[in-house]
């Protein structure tokens, strides 16, 4: 898209790093909220027992994979993108 646009010289950097949350239920009522499976949720009109049984079901998983010394660390990636456009 960026080459279509008239830019060159495009360069992508993945980004690694790491969400670190205060517990594994407070990070799942994040993602039930903000993160994807929140927007889906809002998207397909839940009702509230859905959204508590996808948040409960999250914070079980959080807890089995990353719930360790009562901290959560969940990866993550972001990408920065650079170019220039061709005057």
């Amino acid at each position: 898209m960026l080459g279509g646009a008239g830019f060159g010289e495009i360069a992508i950097e993945p980004t690694r790093f790491h969400v670190v949350g205060k517990s594994a239920a407070s990070e799942a009522e994040h993602a039930g909220a903000l993160g994807p499976s929140g927007r889906l949720l809002d998207e397909k009109e839940a009702d509230a027992a859905t959204r508590r049984a996808v948040v409960t079901e999250t914070e079980a998983a959080f807890a089995a994979q990353f719930g360790r010394d009562g901290e959560i660390r969940l990866p993550g990636t972001f990408f920065l993108l650079r170019a220039r456009r061709s005057t």
